[in-house]
């Protein structure tokens, strides 16, 4: 009585029912009437109490019936207090249910396991990487998930493990459906219920994997990066000399990067007792005969002779001739290898894995965005102490509105987990990008969300950088004014730009994946053979080209010109071998360049020409003024002198005319003109009287000496002079033969003789000075153009002029 608070004598001659809760009085009738009927051999019964005060406390009872033993012949209880009992249950299940929270949003997934490999308890996290219920985990083996560790005789480290030794290392799992999930595992003991088991953390390394792949690939790219990364990246001759490392390496080991430079042995950086075993997998892999798969671990040797646990990515460097080393990274497993170790029952557990997490995590009130707790971890990232945190708001780390944080945890409160970006500050005002894993679990009957937090400041910067490069790379290949193209040994294009798309005619979409383009370029098969054997021979004995010509057929049916200069790609992932070709366009240049040398040899003409022709003009008329002397007084005969002496200098009057058109050939470049335009301006200046010239042109150009014009001024003009009296039409009409386009000028005159049809271009012959066809011609050779007349004598002349493919267009092309 003195423990319910009641005075003596006070429940005498009262019932104990009426002292018992009421929601207790059923259960306790039930084992009451259990024990009087003798089938109760003494269960004991659970119910809560009245003291004086009006409250309840728990209490055990036992009942014993000595009904007719003599001196008691009745019922006799004995009872207990259990309130602190049930208070330590109510605590344990609390303890249990946060426990189970805080496996089912941890972000790796987490295996308990006896030393045997037995499995005592997954989180959701192991089943969802796995594809099995937990009920069919626990009633498995480790050995049937990770069989490599069995093959590999890692699980003989467990009893290492349960010494209190933690490890670890990466292996493959097994799903359900068969696939390989790599993981990084982590193993420690922890105390359960009084017996130790361990506690595995295992993490799904597969992104880890393939940005180390990533980055082994494209290392030389991009060695500017390789300072932004937390990992050592490393590069080493045949005979282990490291000849490349990144910033982070002189920090980690403590040597200069002028000690680096001078030619360290990654020997040197490990501790004596790791340098047998480093040493036959180093030569096995730049041997070729064994890649190592996982990472092997080592004791790292700093400088300073202090030592710490390192990881080592490897990869054969191979290059023409052999393997010259090995490329890799080697990260500070530091961090992972002091993971703690021992979990405890279930508030430890809790306590253990929140405090000492290197991992940043939070505690948040979704009701006010304010921090309930904050582990060490989150201290020394944001700089606060945990104290101080607990005084502060989610909304003071990201500064973003009270209000809006609180309405986005509201939200989130209807999803299990969560998974966000954000910007979070540190007390120094520093910003840093996270990345926010957070999931509900309850806290004295309260949900919480449970965040844990990752600095992905340095992973956001180094993709950005790399995102920027890579655009940077594609912009200037598809916006250069030079062809680019890239193909591998097969003559398939991956990249095509967009002069390469201006230039042939081909776009992109019709070229890239496909090697016919080169068919299609090079259309004669003897050509081509001729062209691929020169490039396999030039590349066979060095990795450049230079300035090496060849001439493509564009999807226009052009003639163009191409000054290449090729060399070999290195290192292209996926690729034996691959080449980048750079085009320049100099059909016009070469074009140029024959019109200034042809225009050098014609000028040189004209000078031995003229001067032959206008002295031996000189002479003759010196010859008959000289004579004219004589007959001053025969009237008759001077006058027959002095129409000789005009004549000769009319002669030399045009010879001085085609010296002036001879000398503008030449001087100005080439240019595209209208056919139709430069018949028609040559017209106008001529006396056609009742003569009619017709065209039947379509709108073409053609690239040639600005004097075109003077070419057609002078066919007219021959047609009107020599075609006779039963001339009356000139005809101009066109048509695309062979590898180029003929323009006919074509009249209903008198014709040319069959041997003179030659003879008529030639300077100084026929009827008059024969100097506008000869002008005709030099000045269409310019730029590769020909003339010939191919009339019937009797029918006409007929002159056609063949125009080769690039020199001609349709009107408005490029």
């Amino acid at each position: 009585m003195r423990e319910l608070g009641y005075g003596p004598g006070f429940t005498t001659g009262k019932s104990p029912f009426e002292f018992i809760h009421p929601d207790d009085i059923d259960t306790v009738r039930t084992n009451l009437s259990g024990v009087y009927a003798k089938t109760n051999p003494g269960i004991p019964t659970e119910f809560r109490i009245r003291r004086a005060d009006g409250s309840y406390t728990w209490v055990e009872s036992t009942g014993k019936n000595l009904i007719g033993v003599p001196g008691v012949d009745g019922i006799m209880t004995t009872t207990r207090f259990i309130d602190a009992q049930k208070r330590m249950e109510s605590s344990l299940h609390e303890s249990e249910k946060r426990y189970r929270a805080i496996m089912e949003q941890a972000a790796d997934a987490i295996f308990l396991h006896d030393e045997n490999g037995k499995i005592l308890d997954v989180n959701d996290k192991a089943c969802r990487n796995l594809g099995y219920s937990r009920e069919e985990l626990v009633q498995m083996s480790i050995g049937e998930i990770d069989p490599e560790a069995i093959q590999t005789g890692k699980h003989t480290l467990w009893r290492t493990v349960m010494d209190g030794a933690p490890i670890t290392f990466e292996s493959r799992q097994v799903r359900k459906d068969g696939s390989s999930l790599p993981v990084e595992v982590s193993l420690g003991p922890v105390k359960i219920a009084h017996e130790w088991v361990v506690l595995g953390i295992v993490r799904d390394i597969t992104d880890r994997k393939r940005a180390d792949a990533a980055l082994n690939a494209s290392e030389r790219r991009f060695r500017d990066l390789a300072d932004l990364l937390p990992q050592i990246v490393y590069e080493t001759d045949a005979q282990g000399t490291l000849i490349y490392t990144n910033r982070i390496a002189s920090e980690l080991f403590g040597y200069t990067e002028e000690e680096f430079r001078q030619g360290l042995n990654v020997m040197q950086m490990l501790a004596p007792v790791e340098r047998e075993r480093a040493a036959q997998n180093f030569f096995a892999v730049v041997s070729g005969q064994d890649n190592l798969g996982a990472a092997p671990e080592y004791i790292a040797l700093r400088k300073d002779g202090s030592t710490f646990p390192i990881a080592i990515y490897a990869s054969r460097i191979s290059e023409p001739g052999g393997s010259s080393g090995l490329r890799g990274i080697i990260t500070d497993i530091t961090g992972r290898k002091q993971m703690e170790a021992s979990l405890h029952e279930s508030e430890e557990r809790y306590s253990s894995i929140f405090n000492n997490s290197d991992f940043v995590s939070l505690l948040i009130d979704p009701d006010t965005a304010r921090i309930v707790d904050a582990n060490a971890a989150a201290a020394r990232f944001y700089g606060y102490s945990p104290d101080q945190l607990t005084t502060m708001g989610v909304y003071d780390l990201n500064r973003l509105p009270k209000e809006t944080v609180i309405g986005n945890f509201q939200e989130a409160k209807t999803e299990k987990s969560q998974h966000m970006f954000s910007t979070h500050y540190r007390a120094s005002g520093e910003p840093r990008e996270v990345e926010i894993y957070s999931g509900l679990i309850t806290l004295h009957q309260k949900p919480h969300f449970y965040s844990i937090l990752h600095d992905i400041t340095e992973r956001r910067r180094a993709e950005e950088s790399v995102k920027t490069l890579r655009q940077f790379q594609e912009s200037v290949i598809k916006n250069a004014h030079i062809w680019i193209t890239v193909l591998d040994k097969h003559g398939v294009v991956s990249v095509w730009n967009r002069a390469a798309e201006e230039i042939s005619g081909y776009g992109a979409d019709e070229v890239i994946g496909t090697s016919t383009i080169w068919s299609r370029m090079y259309p004669d098969k003897e050509y081509r053979r001729t062209v691929t054997e020169k490039i396999n021979q030039v590349l066979g004995i060095d990795t450049f080209l230079e300035n090496f010509e060849t001439t493509i057929r564009t999807k226009a049916g052009e003639e163009r010109i191409i000054w290449w200069n090729t060399r070999t790609l290195q290192d292209v992932v996926g690729i034996e071998e691959t080449f980048i070709a750079i085009g320049r366009d100099v059909t016009r240049q070469m074009a140029l360049t024959r019109a200034v040398q042809e225009a050098n040899r014609k000028l040189n003409l004209l000078a031995s020409i003229t001067r032959h022709d206008i002295i031996n003009q000189v002479h003759a008329l010196k010859g008959y003024l000289s004579l004219s002397q004589h007959l001053l007084g025969d009237s008759g005969k001077l006058a027959e002198y002095i129409a000789k002496e005009q004549q000769i200098a009319d002669t030399i009057e045009d010879q001085i005319q085609f010296t002036k058109d001879y000398e503008s050939m030449g001087v100005k470049s080439p240019e595209w003109q209208d056919i139709n335009d430069s018949i028609k301006n040559a017209a106008k200046s001529l006396p056609l009287q009742e003569i009619a010239i017709t065209t039947d042109l379509p709108s073409i150009e053609v690239y040639a000496d600005p004097l075109l014009s003077r070419v057609f001024y002078n066919l007219i003009d021959n047609a009107i002079r020599y075609g006779g009296a039963q001339m009356t039409t000139i005809r101009f009409s066109s048509e695309a033969a062979g590898r180029g386009c003929v323009i006919t000028c074509a009249d209903n005159g008198e014709g040319i003789p069959a041997d003179k049809k030659e003879a008529i271009f030639t300077q100084g012959y026929f009827k008059h000075t024969g100097l506008g066809l000869f002008l005709s011609r030099e000045i269409l050779a310019i730029t590769g153009i020909t003339i010939a007349e191919t009339g019937v004598p009797g029918e006409g002349a007929r002159f056609e002029i063949t125009v080769p493919d690039g020199m001609w267009r349709k009107k408005g092309r490029e």
